[in-house]
């Protein structure tokens, strides 16, 4: 048998189930070799991979142990008067 398109058309023509047969077989190994080596590449983990200013100063204040957790939240309170009033409020966590 030539592989051509002619005959892949007429061997294909002839028995349809073994050409289902054969797409399935690709289909399910592709999918089984996606998983396998796309797994270990996939990762929602990130980090830099240069050392950016922020990434250091980060490191400065955990090596110092400066880091505060505070929380600054601001509230806007509307009125059916004219205006509105804006709150301001910092609370540590």
């Amino acid at each position: 048998m030539r592989l051509n398109p002619e005959s892949l058309a007429r061997t294909s023509s002839l028995h349809p189930w073994r050409t289902v047969l054969v797409w399935l077989v690709v289909f399910v190994a592709a999918i089984a070799s996606a998983a396998a080596l796309l797994g270990p590449a996939l990762t929602t983990d990130f980090d830099f991979t240069n050392s950016p200013e922020a990434k250091r100063a980060q490191q400065i204040l955990e090596e110092r142990r400066l880091e505060q957790d505070i929380v600054t939240e601001t509230w806007v309170i509307a009125a059916d008067t004219s205006g509105a009033a804006m709150i301001p409020c910092s609370s540590s966590a």
